[in-house]
This record gives C-alpha cells, structure tokens and sequence, in this order.
C-alpha cells in the first residue's frame, strides 16, 4: 500500500501562512466560484446524501445495529475537546502493542498506514478517512454538549496562542513548536487539525492586541467579564463565535466530523455541501441525517458529560477482543505482584491506571494553564468564570451549533441503550433475575404445550369414542395385556 497522502497538497507553513495573511471570508468561500443559489445547493447536498447512504449500506451490510464486534480497525474518531485525549494516552495505547499501533495517527501530514499489523488509529480527521483505509474498521468516538465544546475551544486556542506570548514578536511565534525527532515522540499541537488552523490565527489576534496596548493605541471599552470579554487582551467570545473561522471550523464541528464533511476532508463534495447547509438550514438536516445513521453503527458512542459510566463501559467493551501485552500494561500487573494471578482482572487493573493516568495529565494541565494564564491576567479560565457568560451568548452558541445539538440529543439516546445493555450484561444481580425469569418462561411454555396436547387428546377421544388410539397402538396394548395374564 502506498504512503497515505494529505487531501489537500498543502505544506503546514504554507497553510499557517495563508491562514495568517489572507483575508478570512476568502478561504470561507475559497472554491471553483460554485453557484450558491438553492436550486444547485439543494441538488449538490442530495446527491451527496444519497451517495453517502449507499456507500454507508455498502459498508456496513455484514454489520448490524448494535454489534460488538472490533473489525480489523478500531478507529478512534477524536472529535476535538470531547476528552478523547485522555482515552487514547491513558487507554487506548495500553490495549495495543507499538508494533499494533497506526504510526503518527495524529498528525495526518505524516501518516503512514503501511504497517502491516496496524490495528490502532486515533486521529482529529474525519469519517473520510476511512475511504483511504483498506482495512474494515469499527469507530469509536465521543460527543460532549456543543456548548460547552465551543467554549472549551475557545478556552485552548487562546491558552495554546498565549504561551508564544514569551517570544518577542509574532515573527518568532510563526515557527511551529519543537517538532518530534522520532514518530514515538508526541505530536506538535500544530500539525494537529483543527489547531494547525485557529491557534495561528489567535496567536496573531493576541500579539495584535498585545502590541496595540504597549504603544497606547488602546481604545477598547471596559468589560464586566474580563475573562471572556477582555478585547484589550485577546478576542472576546461574542467576536470569536460570529467570527467566519469559528464558522468554518468550530460550530456544528461534530456533525460535519462524523459526516466526513470538515474543511479537512478527502470528501471532494466537502466545501460545496457544507457551504450550502449553512445557507440553508434545511439542507442541513440532510448532514445530520448522515451523521446519525453513522452514529447508529459505531461500535461506542460516549459521552464527555458522562465521563466515569462511558470510560467503564468503553472497557469492557474494548479490552475483552484487543489484547492487552504493551509495556504499560506489564508494569501494571507488576505493580500488584503480590495479588494472586487469578484475582489480577485486566479490566480492573487497566481502569485503575486509567485513573492515575488521567489524575496525572489534569494536574500537569492545571500547572501548564495556570503558568499560561499568568500571561493574559487578568483572564483565567474556569467552570466559575463560565457561569458569568451571559445567557444572550449561550444562547447564541446554541442556536450556532442547532445540527449539533441534535446530534448530541441523538448521542444520548445511544449511549443510554449502550448504558442498558451493560447494565444486564454484567450486573450479577440482573444476571440472575435473568437465568430466573428464563427458566420460568421455558417451564410455563412447557406446561401450556403439555396442558394443549392433553386438550387435543381428550377432544378427538371424545370424538372417536374407544377407537380414538391407533390401530398398532392398541394392538400393542392387548399384547402386553394379554401377558400380563
């Protein structure tokens, strides 16, 4: 198989520096000059939906709604600031080999799935990847509330942004941070979609803002909330929703992800569709309406909202098929030697490091935030600062991202099934009551069977009088009979 390729010919310099340099409604709008009008957006969106579908029923005919079964792919479909960070360093790497793991998953400018054994792919692109993928996968994913998705969003790429806030000029910010020397390394933030794109672009916001107050050319007013509307420091959050590159690359994100519709696309329909559902909102639901049934056939669907219940139930679906041998694994199971070895669960075993996993990454993420946010005092992010949002904004966002609400309305009803059949699956208790119930409805059906064949022999008895038995049958009745004497 050869390398895999970018959907787009464009190096990473090159796209910082358009992103930096051109005028934004421009790369909105950038295409072949398609005719917008309703009648051809209304015909592109569905053709596109219509091949979707197909495409979908093609590749999903052998498997059905609710499977459990990991094919010969477990794509990690990361819908960006859903918490799925967390699910691929301190989970999903434990339950594959290095030599199992799709190399440089992140950072599609590099990605490479010659590896034969490649069984692991986690990555920010969307659903059209897999058209690049030979190998039949299974999908997991994770949504969260869209409108605490946007503003989590805006929350990184202003933290990300302001760390370059160290260095002297914007001219020194361009460069990309310290790339990795070998692919075990960790991937730069930006290479990474959809930050390659929005921290660029609040980088150059933030030196703006930060030059424009060293020369006293401050004129912005005042603002209550100085954290998500402090315009003398960084963007403001009203600006930054009704901005065209939140537009493009945040509202509605999840929906166009798993539609395999983003600005990052191997879709060649991509830029047109998309345009158009957001012309015309009823176009839109066509999106949705592919986003949902891909939804239905995902192996896992969690929820950021429900972290603790999606995390279990993700783990005992995955970690019984994946085999469990890497490195981090070992050393699990060498930390509790002196548990017996039939006491040693995987599962259990793996949840616990789970949880020191992810208690270490948040501390190091509050000491990284905290020495960020020290930059842009006084801003500092927090679920405090969040209930002074005006509820004007938040409903805003909402109406921003209505496919996205829907699409998390819909996640919910999943993830509840899923939560169900979890429940039934592993609950001793309700194992229980299940093997009673079973056995009782096979004894009551035993009985009526029994009852209805009694029935049916008095009646033709009744009906034949003493010749109602079978001719042999009774003869087999006299001869023994007639031993007897």
């Amino acid at each position: 198989m050869p390398p895999f390729t970018p959907c787009f010919g464009f190096s990473l310099p090159l796209l910082i520096t358009c992103f930096l340099t051109c005028p934004w409604i421009e790369l909105v709008t950038a295409s072949a000059a398609p005719l917008y009008n309703h009648r051809s957006c209304e015909a592109a969106v569905q053709e596109w939906s219509n091949k979707e579908k197909l495409a979908l029923n093609k590749e999903l005919k052998l498997v059905q709604p609710g499977s459990r079964k990991i094919l010969e792919l477990l794509f990690f479909l990361h819908i960006p600031r859903t918490g799925g960070r967390t699910y691929h360093q301190c989970f999903l790497k434990n339950l594959y080999s290095p030599n199992d793991r799709c190399p440089r998953s992140y950072d599609k400018l590099r990605l490479d799935l010659r590896q034969p054994s490649c069984k692991l792919l986690s990555s920010h692109d969307d659903m059209s990847i897999l058209s690049k993928i030979p190998s039949r996968a299974s999908v997991v994913t994770n949504l969260r509330n869209p409108v605490n998705r946007v503003l989590s969003t805006y929350e990184f790429s202003v933290e990300v942004a302001a760390r370059f806030l160290r260095l002297k000029s914007i001219n020194s910010s361009r460069s990309p941070l310290p790339l990795a020397k070998s692919p075990s390394q960790l991937v730069s933030t930006l290479t990474i979609w959809p930050w390659k794109y929005l921290v660029p672009f609040m980088q150059h916001d933030i030196f703006t803002r930060r030059d424009a107050r060293l020369e006293g050319k401050v004129n912005w007013p005042q603002s209550t909330n100085t954290t998500y509307d402090a315009p003398t420091i960084t963007m403001p959050l009203t600006e930054f929703i009704h901005h065209p590159v939140a537009h493009e690359l945040v509202h509605n994100g999840a929906t166009f992800q798993v539609a395999g519709l983003t600005n990052n696309s191997c879709n060649e329909d991509a830029v047109m569709v998309r345009k158009c559902s957001s012309l015309y909102p009823k176009l839109g639901h066509q999106v949705l309406d592919v986003a949902k049934r891909r939804l239905d056939y995902m192996l896992f669907v969690g929820l950021t909202e429900k972290h603790q219940e999606s995390a279990t139930i993700f783990f005992s679906l995955v970690a019984d098929q994946a085999q469990v041998q890497s490195k981090a694994m070992q050393e699990i199971l060498g930390q509790n030697a002196s548990v017996p070895v039939q006491e040693k669960d995987p599962r259990l075993l793996l949840f616990a490091a789970y949880k020191s996993c992810l208690a270490s990454l948040r501390s190091s993420h509050a000491i990284r935030r905290a020495a960020t946010l020290q930059l842009i005092s006084p801003v500092r992010f927090s679920q405090e600062e969040r209930k002074r949002i005006p509820s004007a904004v938040l409903e805003e966002i909402v109406s921003l991202n209505n496919l996205d609400m829907e699409l998390h309305e819909h996640a919910k009803k999943l993830f509840a099934k899923q939560q169900r059949h979890f429940t039934t699956s592993t609950d001793p208790q309700v194992k229980q009551d299940q093997t009673v119930l079973s056995m009782f409805l096979i004894l009551s059906i035993s009985m009526i069977l029994l009852i209805l064949g009694l029935l049916v022999a008095l009646r033709v008895r009744k009906r034949v009088g003493n010749d109602w038995l079978p001719f042999w049958l009774r003869r087999l009745l006299l001869l023994q009979v007639h031993e007897k004497l």
